[in-house]
């Protein structure tokens, strides 16, 4: 990610943001992501509403740490289906995906050491 924009002050379930990335090809590009569903910080997944993108964050407690689940999708969107749907979701290979989760992981780590 390379900045985040317009969100809102209260983030629940509906709530929508833009992202600025660079996606598989390495294009930079800014999409709305939608919450998709959101449980008192413990779980929450967020979606491309142009490509199917997904982020789905479940976050337990373990021993006085945080366990962070992450997986990274694409589900096709109803208005992406067919030949371009298909073509998004061959992007997002399994290393683009396992690359991508490092890559936040690592913020994160580097957000909470400050």
């Amino acid at each position: 990610m390379i900045a985040v924009t317009g969100v809102p002050v209260k983030i629940e379930k509906g709530s929508t943001f833009d992202v600025t990335s660079r996606g598989p090809l390495g294009l930079k590009g800014t999409t709305t992501f939608r919450v998709e569903q959101l449980e008192d910080m413990h779980e929450l997944k967020m979606q491309c509403q142009l490509t199917g993108f997904y982020s789905h964050w479940l976050l337990t407690e373990a021993q006085g740490r945080t366990f962070a689940e992450v997986e990274l999708g694409v589900e096709p969107l109803e208005h992406r289906r067919g030949v371009p749907g298909r073509t998004i979701a061959a992007l997002h290979t399994k290393s683009f995906l396992r690359h991508t989760v490092e890559k936040m992981l690592d913020g994160l780590r580097r957000t909470l050491a400050r």
